[in-house]
């Protein structure tokens, strides 16, 4: 995950994941929490993630973030969601208070290889 913002983080609170259940060898979970010391949801920002062969690295407004010190070395997709799932991110607030219904809005996605 390069941007996960779950329900029970405090503001600016943000995650980078690495799930890898079938790798022997690579942890199952690789999880860095950091704070942006901003609220992300209040504009749009740019996530950029660097993947090599050493390390996976977050960026949020050019700005390196967080670290996983090691990575797979097989190929892997990039999935864009919203999701509840309330063991981990709480229960969802669908109060008219809270401001429902919520967007989940993308300008642009764009993805790029490294040049030999």
């Amino acid at each position: 995950d390069i941007f996960e913002q779950a329900g029970h983080f405090k503001q600016g609170g943000d995650t980078l994941n690495l799930y890898s259940p079938d790798d022997t060898k690579l942890p199952k979970t690789t999880r860095v929490t950091h704070n942006l010391g901003f609220d992300p949801m209040a504009g749009f920002n740019l996530y950029a993630m660097e993947w090599d062969e050493k390390a996976i690295r977050k960026f949020v407004n050019n700005k390196l973030v967080a670290e996983i010190p090691h990575s797979p070395s097989y190929p892997m997709f990039f999935f864009l969601s919203i999701y509840e799932n309330p063991g981990w991110t709480g229960k969802a607030d669908t109060s008219a208070e809270s401001g429902y219904p919520k967007e989940f809005v993308i300008d642009y996605f764009r993805a790029y290889t490294r040049a030999p």
